[in-house]
């Protein structure tokens, strides 16, 4: 191998193609997380995602976990969807909105390398007429804890 193409290496980030996340890439080895794409199938959006892991992870659990997120989702999404509504409200009380979908859009989700059950994850939401203010809802399990707003 040529020292060129040593050098290169050492400073190209690892990707790799997973068949749930899609094209990934690692955020090296401080941040220990992967990102990519992948079909949020409740909504049938595509959503950036963050998934914890190191460079050589199988991603195994990362992908029971996406998946019972998307199993689960209509058990938790309605108190995330109450949240989003309560706080939009909160900002603008003349706004008139019965639901987040028609709002809000998922836009990323960070998926845990550990059981759901415990987990602290985080998922985040572009207004539909404001993309590029996020809203992030950061969850214990199941439960949504706290909705920060990036203005």
């Amino acid at each position: 191998m040529r020292l060129i193409d040593s050098i290169s290496k050492l400073f190209s980030p690892t990707r790799r193609e997973d068949p749930t996340f899609g094209q990934m890439t690692y955020m090296g080895d401080r941040l220990k997380y992967w990102e990519g794409k992948a079909l949020f199938k409740p909504t049938n959006v595509s959503v950036e995602v963050f998934v914890d892991g190191s460079a050589n992870d199988d991603m195994a659990l990362q992908r029971d976990v996406f998946e019972q997120l998307m199993n689960e989702w209509s058990s938790f999404g309605p108190a995330i969807d109450r949240l989003l509504i309560e706080r939009l409200r909160d900002r603008d009380p003349n706004l008139r909105v019965e639901s987040a979908c028609s709002v809000f859009e998922i836009s990323s989700l960070s998926v845990p390398n550990e059981s759901i059950t415990d987990a602290s994850w985080e998922i985040s939401f572009a207004q539909i007429f404001n993309p590029t203010r996020l809203w992030t809802v950061r969850m214990k399990g199941l439960s949504p804890e706290e909705l920060t707003i990036d203005d």
